[in-house]
């Protein structure tokens, strides 16, 4: 599956290099999400650099072909489906399948394995080397290009007040902040997120931590659990198998041997990988810093399966409201920023909710769908 990101690029030229040396006897092609967006996020040119390099072209799956699967993918094998794209995912599987392709690699899970923890920076600064945490802060290479002020603040000194918290006060503080953004949430949510927001999902990362620490801490978080029953959802459909060798324990447990911050090598976000992947990147790719920009591919998808029209039933959260899961009323300004702007909106704690219900109604009618 490619984007044109540094981490799909990097699986499909690997995969092309160990063919070209005979480590690998199959043919390899490539299926890519084929759309306009606004640049920098826009993937198409890093695409084509890679495609160049490649010697062929991606075969396209665009967004209305995702149309058909949007509201059946929000209930997969009886259970709620919580990935945004799972159509678009189901419409590139299926064209897979068509080509004979019975087994689909990504590149999920270069952000969270190979990026580098910048906060990192904040540990550096109490340890007596403030110049070199704020030379490194504001050098780095970021798709936000934050100001210099954001980053001393974010990654040195907002990271370093954290680590002198007591336990007890960082965990009243996690109490709080799962609040932003989540004021749909209903009361008995409420009390259940309360209970759970004090404690880390996983064991932090720290300058101090062991290889065996940081194996742990990368093997454990919370989003490899949830790409993998995604994807379980997704294949009980499709049929169509699909790996994340980002994910692979083997490559956990080398980048696990490494220091935390040489991930960061070079100033870059993944600049050990990277580095790693120089000789086979098109250097476009290599320094890119964009992140890809999805929502036009998500409207496109709604707008091609009837538009918000068909949802308006599930906007109206009646089964969850009536658990204490959503408050209609605040969820109704987040489901209506979806429908009138769908280029600007959130849609991330918006469409799961949406999925949520939509797996009551189901159930309530006894699967009829």
């Amino acid at each position: 599956m490619l984007s044109g990101g540094l981490d799909s690029s990097s699986v499909l030229l690997t995969l092309d290099r160990m063919r070209r040396t005979g480590r690998l006897s199959l043919p390899t092609e490539a299926f890519s999400w084929e759309f306009d967006a606004p640049e920098p996020g826009d993937d198409r040119p890093y695409r084509r650099a890679v495609e160049r390099e490649w010697g062929r072209r991606s075969c396209p799956v665009l967004p209305e072909e995702a149309g058909e699967f949007v509201r059946r993918a929000m209930v997969l094998d009886a259970t709620p489906c919580t990935d945004t794209p799972c159509a678009l995912w189901i419409a590139l599987d299926r064209a897979a399948q068509r080509r004979g392709v019975d087994r689909l690699l990504t590149g999920v899970g270069g952000d969270n394995v190979l990026e580098g923890d910048p906060t990192l920076f904040g540990a550096l600064a109490l340890r007596g080397q403030l110049r070199e945490a704020a030379r490194r802060a504001v050098g780095l290479r970021m798709a936000s290009r934050p100001s210099t002020w954001w980053r001393l603040h974010q990654l040195i000194l907002r990271p370093a007040v954290r680590a002198m918290f007591p336990a007890p006060l960082l965990a009243a503080y996690r109490r709080g902040a799962w609040r932003l953004g989540r004021d749909w949430m209903g009361p008995r949510l409420k009390t259940w997120m309360r209970e759970r927001a004090g404690r880390a999902a996983t064991p932090s990362i720290t300058l101090d931590s062991s290889p065996a620490e940081r194996y742990v801490a990368l093997a454990t978080m919370p989003f490899i659990a949830d790409m993998a029953f995604i994807r379980a959802q997704q294949e009980e459909v499709t049929k169509c198998h699909r790996s994340d060798p980002l994910f692979d324990d083997g490559l956990l447990r080398v980048v696990a041997s490494f220091p935390p911050l040489s991930l960061m090598s070079g100033g870059y976000l993944r600049g050990l990988f990277r580095e790693a992947m120089s000789d086979r990147l098109p250097e476009l790719v290599r320094t890119r810093q964009s992140k890809a920009y999805m929502e036009p591919a998500l409207a496109r998808m709604v707008e091609a399966s009837g538009g918000f029209r068909q949802f308006e039933d599930l906007g109206r959260v009646r089964r969850l409201a009536d658990l204490g899961l959503v408050e209609p009323r605040h969820f109704a300004r987040h489901f209506q920023a979806l429908v009138h702007r769908p280029l600007e909106a959130v849609w991330v704690g918006t469409w799961q909710p949406l999925a949520m219900e939509e797996f009551l109604r189901q159930y309530d009618e006894g699967w009829t769908s």
